[in-house]
């Protein structure tokens, strides 16, 4: 693909080269938010069409999908409202206002500036992130041994297993009395971009719902993201739930959901904790 950084516009709202290419990876983003909620109606009927063990794991389904689908509108207004997004908005207007008939505009290409973004690193990588709501941008292909040699680096008690040549990862380490295991597949969909399944696999009650929150966590195609939201289950059995402060919930079962905060220390930058929900409370 032809470098798009080269044909970035020039506008007249005193935008440079870097920030017109963050500013069109951003948008691309956004873009690919709209495109996925196409399908949200078909998520939602889709465990009406398959066959189910039971009424009760037909019900898990159908509201496990229909939550995923709350969350991922919710997530595109609060993106599409933001003070980012209408600062866009609002350039592109000047832009359009003094350049009505967009001359010189239309050999830009439409995608591809995502990986631009990522690639240029510096500015156009932190103004892409922001549209991630804090939680990371997809990585790219290249960067996937460095960020799981990382992990195993930083995270020496849990036992990782990289298979396939990191296309399947597995993770197992022992909460208590309890062994948790996890395993990552790396797959592509129908569009070329990558995706990441993951499964809590074992016995306990608790794992079909572990499984359920991560399917739904935020930025599903970050892989560090993934790993510290698998590593921050070390807490299992311990911590209450952010949203109600309770232990269990009304079926029994402690915070099944782990999602990340940025917490404000003043001069010294910011911290990310792990909070724990119970799966109704996400």
């Amino acid at each position: 693909m032809a470098d798009p950084a080269r044909k970035a516009p020039q506008t007249p709202t005193g935008m440079d080269e870097a920030e017109c290419v963050a500013a069109l990876a951003y948008l691309e983003k956004l873009q690919d938010q709209l495109q996925d909620l196409r399908l949200t109606m078909p998520r939602i009927l889709g465990p009406l069409r398959t066959p189910h063990p039971s009424p009760a794991a037909l019900y898990q389904d159908f509201r496990h999908a229909s939550m995923s689908s709350v969350n991922d509108l919710k997530k595109f207004r609060i993106t599409w409202q933001s003070p980012e997004t209408q600062s866009l908005f609002q350039k592109a207007k000047e832009s359009l206002k003094a350049n009505p008939k967009l001359e010189g505009h239309n050999d830009v290409p439409r995608y591809g500036w995502i990986e631009e973004a990522e690639s240029a690193g510096g500015l156009g990588s932190k103004k892409v992130a922001k549209a991630d709501d804090g939680a990371g941008s997809e990585e790219l292909e290249a960067e996937y041994a460095g960020i799981l040699a990382k992990f195993k680096e930083d995270h020496p008690n849990l036992k990782v297993t990289i298979e396939s040549d990191n296309q399947i990862i597995t993770i197992g380490y022992k909460v208590s009395m309890l062994y948790l295991k996890f395993r990552v597949v790396r797959t592509k969909e129908a569009n070329g971009k990558g995706k990441l399944d993951v499964e809590s696999s074992g016995a306990m009650a608790l794992s079909p719902a572990i499984t359920r929150c991560l399917a739904s966590r935020p930025n599903p195609n970050s892989l560090r993201n993934l790993l510290e939201m698998i590593a921050a289950y070390t807490d299992l059995r311990k911590t209450r739930c952010a949203k109600c402060t309770k232990l269990a919930d009304s079926s029994g079962l402690t915070p099944a959901a782990r999602r990340r905060k940025f917490v404000d220390k003043g001069e010294a930058g910011s911290e990310v904790v792990w909070e724990s929900f119970h799966e109704g409370c996400l």
